[in-house]
């Protein structure tokens, strides 16, 4: 009996010693984490998995606001032993996170590690992670650069902000309702729930349909406020009869009868898995109304999850063991799957497909239950030494952000670019021989650049020396585009809209030509097309007959627009890249020789077809020479550490390689070549 005693107390999670212990709720926890485990994991049938996180959040609104209300009726709230309470809880096992992730960064070196980690790390300790993501664009659902082992805290600072701040409305909402008496005084705390829940996700909607990016509305407090929230009515609408209850002197029941619970439960859970499955691939329809259909289903699993028949099917289910397990070790779970995850992928462990998830899943449990019995559990429970608790949250907290800090000043090793001998005037002089008629002088050369990222990236590797080469150009490549932008594009183990942006890309590139007047047009683009992409239900790729068509038009109608005679169009070869990995462990399409070459053959063929307005310029030898894509290249850093990207430093103090100035030099010359040998007007 005193065995049972203790382990029920351990069990009791957010919930705290005033509320009775409900081992389905751990089991709500055990299936929430689950499911974010196996979308990250990159199972294929799990898509929406992501929706846990959102469970967590109804589930989290309704335990701390149940907690809140209690120790309220017991006597009043002391906020400083509540949020006490809650930084034993959270905050030393995300010390430990930082502080493992941080030594990480630090021992792959500049090269490999995550740019600007360190304000991750930042972000991540100061529990505003959400807002840092949006701030930096940091997408959740689209990737091209290495992602940070913390992009999941995200979720974490919503909670956390809410554990700072709805204790405190929550007193100013119940202290506005001690007019209308025992029975009403919940009404205000209610009323403010229902219309917070309301006005949320109209916000919600309104954001996303008026074009606000998906970084906004997923990772806002205000747009995820609506489970938190929704969990809180639960808990005020249950409080608030059972005072009405006790007020008419009646004995206390069940708001709902234990059939009725049962049946809401059922129903609940079919919503929820419904809708988890609903968001596979495309999740736009969820910000215009469909969190909020969750957040309504995950009530009424919650219903069913506390009904009083022990014979509830979704009681029994939520109850079982290895459910009840997964969720009293899910807080270090949430913690360490993520940045596990991305270290563990099918080059680092030669391993792929089921066996790569087991060895993922099985590694998080593992930092799990150690988080949870050396880290957790002594803190929380003050088994510690005296001394030792109160010097270790300092020493922890000190050496997290030491190492942060020293990862986010690290920097890779950048040789000295070293230019051609007589660099100034000579690729002009050489241009001037080659040309049909005699140049009278060498006059600056303009250079319109658009493309991708990785054009963005180039454009700034070869714009090093405007003075030496006679240069004036303009970068007006974007992120993310591509020459098709119809249907749905594999990222990151999702099928997402493309951005935006992209839709006006060449109208845009038309108009900067207009004003500027280049003398030739640079194109990079080609890394998003080779990705998979989803139209109709169905996924096409290069390699296909018809996309391979689609791609040759979309190529066509660029240098159509763009180019003319008297502007030649230059294509520029898509590089040779090492992508980060999708969330199976296995490389992306992107890092696919066939797929690289046939783009590039695209722009090859129809060079040689249009010579008078299309030309097209290898890259490879002077940055992956010998066909092999390296992130270091003649003494120094050449490639971003997200394999893909052109290393270019950090704004404002950009910085040049060695390879950048190799490029540059032969690029610059060959464009003159071209724009010499370009026939006139047109």
């Amino acid at each position: 009996m005193g065995k049972t005693a203790i382990v029920r107390r351990q069990l009791r999670d957010a919930q705290g010693s005033e509320l009775a212990y409900e081992p389905a709720l751990d089991g709500v926890r055990g299936v929430a984490v689950l499911a974010v485990l196996l979308y990250h994991g990159g199972v294929s049938w799990m898509g929406g998995g992501f929706l846990g996180v959102e469970v967590f959040f109804v589930l989290s609104g309704f335990l701390i606001t149940s907690l809140l209300l209690a120790r309220e009726e017991k006597g009043g709230l002391r906020l400083r032993e509540f949020w006490l309470r809650r930084a034993r809880r959270l905050l030393p096992a995300l010390l430990a996170l930082v502080t493992v992730c941080a030594a990480y960064e630090l021992a792959v070196g500049p090269g490999r590690a995550v740019p600007d980690f360190g304000a991750d790390a930042l972000a991540t300790l100061g529990y505003v992670a959400n807002w840092h993501q949006i701030w930096t664009q940091a997408g959740y659902f689209s990737r091209t650069a290495l992602t940070s082992p913390l992009q999941h805290t995200w979720s974490l600072a919503i909670e956390e902000q809410f554990y700072l701040l709805w204790p405190l409305l929550l007193l100013g909402l119940l202290r506005a309702g001690r007019p209308l008496g025992e029975r009403g005084r919940h009404l205000p705390l209610i009323c403010f729930c229902v219309a917070g829940v309301a006005g949320f996700s109209l916000e919600t909607a309104l954001l996303f349909g008026g074009g606000a990016g998906l970084d906004r509305v997923y990772y806002g407090t205000d747009t995820r406020a609506t489970g938190l929230l929704a969990g809180a009515l639960l808990a005020a609408v249950v409080s608030h009869r059972r005072a009405r209850q006790e007020g008419e002197g009646e004995s206390l029941s069940p708001p709902l009868g234990a059939r009725a619970a049962s049946l809401l439960g059922l129903g609940g859970a079919a919503g929820t898995a419904a809708l988890i499955a609903a968001a596979r691939g495309n999740p736009s329809f969820l910000y215009r109304g469909g969190l909020l259909a969750l957040d309504l289903s995950v009530l009424a699993l919650l219903v069913g999850a506390t009904a009083p028949n022990s014979r509830s099917p979704v009681k029994r289910l939520l109850s079982l063991p290895p459910l009840r397990g997964l969720g009293l070790i899910s807080y270090g779970l949430y913690l360490w799957h993520f940045p596990l995850m991305e270290w563990l992928t099918s080059s680092s462990t030669a391993t792929s497909g089921a066996l790569l998830l087991f060895l993922r899943l099985g590694a998080s449990l593992a930092a799990a239950c150690l988080s949870f019995f050396l880290i957790e559990q002594p803190i929380r429970r003050r088994q510690l030494p005296r001394p030792a608790r109160r010097a270790l949250p300092p020493l922890a907290g000190a050496v997290a952000l030491t190492l942060s800090l020293l990862a986010w000043s690290a920097s890779p090793a950048v040789a000295a670019p070293r230019l051609p001998a007589a660099t100034r005037g000579a690729p002009c002089t050489q241009a001037a021989r080659e040309a049909p008629k005699p140049l009278a002088s060498c006059r600056p050369l303009r250079v319109l650049v658009v493309g991708d990222s990785i054009g963005l990236t180039l454009g700034i590797e070869t714009a090093f020396h405007p003075a030496a080469y006679r240069l004036v150009s303009k970068d007006e490549a974007r992120l993310g585009c591509g020459f098709v932008d119809a249907g749905l594009v594999q990222s990151n183990g999702s099928y997402v809209p493309p951005s935006r942006a992209c839709r006006s890309d060449l109208s845009s590139w038309r108009s900067a030509e207009r004003s500027f007047h280049p003398e030739v047009v640079v194109v990079e683009m080609g890394y998003w097309d080779e990705s998979n992409w989803r139209r109709g239900g169905r996924i096409v790729h290069l390699g296909q007959r018809n996309y391979d068509a689609r791609l040759a038009r979309a190529v066509r109608h660029l240098a159509a627009v763009l180019g003319r005679p008297g502007l030649p169009v230059v294509f520029l070869s898509v590089p040779i890249v090492d992508p980060p990995a999708l969330p199976d462990g296995s490389p992306p399409p992107q890092a696919a020789a066939s797929r690289r070459q046939l783009v590039n053959s695209i722009f090859s063929s129809l060079a040689r077809r249009e010579p008078r307005r299309v030309r097209y310029f290898d890259i490879s030898p002077f940055i992956t020479p010998g066909g092999r894509y390296a992130a270091d290249l003649y003494g120094g850093i050449c490639r971003q550490s997200d394999g893909v990207h052109f290393y270019d430093g950090q704004p404002p103090a950009l910085v040049q390689t060695a390879c950048g100035a190799r490029l540059e030099a032969a690029l610059v010359a060959y464009l003159r070549r071209v724009v010499a040998a370009a026939p006139a007007g047109g």
